[in-house]
């Protein structure tokens, strides 16, 4: 199998893959768009009616501290208040918001994510059924290895796709062994780090002891001057005759 032909089979095979991944893609935001609005109109929602259960305790708050006779004015207040205000938003202008919303929103995106997840095996049977699949090996068709090997025989580092291979698997092993590297560096640094905190305790410890024999020979001392200063005192005094 010559270049052009490795080339043609290359680029077949990784424009299949990002058509499959565009479609996932798709499904993945028509899903959350769907979910965004719908969460916009149930925010929405729920903050008027926070808004209107104000309207309602507050009075409530007020009758409650003149007095029981007011309190049958304010159950007429909130019949009246739920009957004109409160139920119509619960129930129509709320059901009209959902309903504009399905037939702009949520069914176009569901015949999108409808169409895309029908097309997806499409596209895989395609793949698996074409000649270009079967002259790759399979270890080499996901569609990171098609890049590569596709970079390596347009840029002529590679003349054919064995050497694209082997080129490839000697860039994959110089990868991980830079990563387990990396991973060297930072066990390293962090002995380094944790050697430090050690030196720094230990010298914080010795400073510490060393403030406690300080201290411990001052108090020595002071004792030491006070007894000596109560035996002067205790000493008799002899007359002389």
């Amino acid at each position: 199998m010559n270049k052009e032909q490795t080339l043609h089979d290359l680029g077949f095979l990784i424009n299949a893959h990002q058509k499959i991944i565009a479609e996932q893609d798709t499904i993945c935001a028509c899903r959350n768009t769907i979910a965004n609005e719908k969460e916009a109109i149930n925010y929405k929602h729920r903050r008027k009616q926070r808004l209107i259960l104000n309207w309602i305790c507050l009075p409530l708050l007020f009758f409650t501290f003149i007095g029981w006779k007011f309190f049958i004015i304010l159950l007429i207040y909130i019949i009246l208040f739920k009957k004109f205000k409160l139920k119509p938003f619960a129930t129509k202008k709320y059901k009209n918001e959902m309903n504009e919303l399905e037939n702009t929103v949520v069914k176009p995106r569901l015949n999108q994510i409808k169409n895309s997840e029908q097309l997806i095996p499409k596209i895989n049977n395609l793949i698996l059924q074409s000649s270009e699949y079967q002259r790759i090996p399979n270890s080499y068709s996901h569609l990171n290895a098609l890049v590569n090997l596709f970079i390596y025989l347009r840029d002529g580092r590679a003349d054919n796709l064995k050497e694209a291979i082997n080129l490839y698997e000697t860039e994959q092993h110089r990868a991980r062994m830079e990563q387990n590297q990396q991973v060297m560096i930072s066990n390293t640094e962090q002995a380094a780090i944790d050697a430090y905190a050690a030196r720094q305790n230990s010298e914080i410890a010795a400073t510490q002891s060393a403030d406690a024999v300080n201290n411990s020979r001052k108090a020595s001392a002071y004792a030491s001057d006070n007894n000596d200063l109560l035996n002067n005192r205790k000493q008799p005094e002899y007359r002389r005759y």
